[in-house]
């Protein structure tokens, strides 16, 4: 296991304390900064509600287009989460924190 997933896997088990109604910014501001589609995956499991940290945290983790297809699949909140992100990603003068990395969705997975 490398450093960034060793990492994650310690912010992910610190989160799982974290209140429901406060996890959204909790996640966002303790994950952002990874920037990796495995939050992706741990967020797949962990969104409950639907929440506009949700999208601005996947939009800075590497989406990819097939994920965005699946979860407009899967109904919500991950559908409005989908929504949020793919916004973060095209919309310029929004949130200065999402900005300054330029998200974009990508064609195809980055290892």
């Amino acid at each position: 296991m490398g450093p960034i997933e060793e990492g994650l896997n310690n912010v992910f088990e610190k989160l799982k304390s974290v209140r429901e109604k406060e996890l959204p910014i909790v996640a966002f501001s303790s994950l952002y900064r990874f920037r990796s589609n495995i939050i992706l995956v741990w967020m797949e499991s962990n969104c409950t509600i639907f929440n506009d940290n949700w999208g601005r945290l996947a939009a800075l983790c590497l989406p990819t287009w097939d994920r965005m297809k699946m979860w407009l699949n899967k109904g919500r909140p991950l559908s409005l989460i989908a929504l949020d992100t793919m916004a973060n990603c095209f919309i310029r003068g929004g949130d200065p924190v999402v900005e300054q990395f330029s998200p974009k969705i990508l064609g195809k997975e980055k290892k």
